[in-house]
């Protein structure tokens, strides 16, 4: 599980902290809490150096994330054209569709994200110009592009007869692309040439594909709509051989569906042992704490016991002191009951010898009576 200062990191394009991350033991293949790659996290951001460095430490660039998004599809739905095109030169399939049944060229589209459109085109191009394919083959495919039309995709060289899924919706989403321009620009010419009446805001709203109405706009439209039959014919065949070429680089390559399935499944077997890997070090560390805690408590009940000694010698030592001081008030007890003693003893000899002299004073007197 990749943590949330790694995930800060990477939305910052912060290559130097996800650079540490890594060579500190993460993997550029784990998951985020919230169900997303790191991948698809940088490419939603537009991060270009976390992107590249995170190809070169072995991220896959076609992982889907949760919600069955690829980090193209994250990256055309957020208009990031760069890393649009940094991610189809890495091998993303532009093929993929997400768990909505949607494509990364479709996600461009919708969001309006017309430069990420056209990075499809770039990157197109490039793989035609890298090809250099022989010239049957070349010759092969420009005359099926320039004889099957809008059909020609039904006959593909090197492809077993049928152009790709991915070349096929390639060419369906940029040719609609170029006929919504057309009738843009048709638009414009009309306000331009009709006067102020003749193009009210009701018209901006008519589907690219409608035909011009000849009758309003005198004999420029049947021109125009040759026009752009004629360009639209021409990219489809400049397409086709532009897809043409790409199946070819793919099969130059050894780039098969069972290759893709098996590095799928090898992914796929990588993520769940890394999940089974942040899982036991999540219980690892559980123990751990576990034991610290049990580690805390005993110190705990130590502390208690030396404590609960230290007050019994303190209760002892009160209780010796207790103990002295009763024995110091009994001997003082004892001491002041001898002296009460000796003192009736001195006052009883006292009377006893006054009541002698008493006697004897008695005794004496009838002698001096007489």
């Amino acid at each position: 599980m990749v943590p949330n200062e790694v995930v800060a990191a990477t939305k910052r394009d912060d290559e130097a902290a996800v650079e540490a991350w890594l060579d500190g033991g993460g993997r550029a293949t784990a998951g985020c809490a919230s169900g997303a790659t790191l991948l698809g996290v940088a490419a939603g951001n537009g991060c270009e150096r976390v992107v590249g460095l995170l190809l070169q430490r072995g991220a896959d660039v076609n992982l889907q994330d949760a919600l069955g998004a690829t980090p193209l599809m994250i990256a055309a739905s957020q208009g990031r054209h760069a890393v649009v095109l940094r991610l189809l030169r890495a091998g993303a399939d532009m093929r993929v569709r997400s768990s909505y049944g949607r494509t990364a060229l479709q996600m461009a589209k919708a969001n309006g994200h017309a430069k990420c459109v056209e990075a499809v085109r770039t990157y197109l191009g490039e793989v035609a110009g890298r090809s250099k394919a022989p010239p049957a083959v070349g010759e092969r495919a420009g005359a099926t592009s320039a004889s099957s039309g809008e059909g020609g995709a039904e006959a593909e060289p090197n492809s077993g007869g049928a152009v790709p899924e991915e070349a096929r919706h390639a060419k369906e989403l940029l040719a609609e692309v170029e006929a919504e321009k057309r009738a843009k620009a048709k638009k414009k010419k009309k306000k331009k040439g009709g006067g102020a009446g003749m193009a009210g805001p009701s018209q901006e709203h008519e589907p690219p594909s409608q035909e011009p109405e000849a009758p309003t706009e005198g004999t420029e439209a049947p021109p125009e709509a040759a026009a752009a039959e004629a360009a639209k014919k021409a990219e489809e065949a400049r397409l086709l051989q532009l897809l043409a070429t790409l199946t070819e680089e793919r099969i130059r390559f050894g780039i098969t569906a069972e290759s893709q399935a098996a590095a799928s499944a090898e992914v796929a077997k990588a993520v769940r042992l890394d999940a089974e890997a942040d899982e036991a070090e999540e219980e690892a560390d559980a123990d751990e704490e576990e034991e610290a805690a049990a580690e805390a408590a005993l110190a705990e009940v130590e502390v208690a016991r030396a404590e609960a000694r230290a007050a019994r010698a303190e209760a002892k030592a009160a209780l010796d002191k207790a103990q002295a001081a009763l024995e110091g008030i009994e001997t003082a007890l004892e001491e002041a009951a001898a002296a009460a003693d000796a003192r009736r003893a001195a006052a009883a000899a006292s009377r006893a010898r006054a009541a002698a002299a008493r006697r004897a004073a008695d005794a004496a007197q009838p002698h001096r009576d007489a």
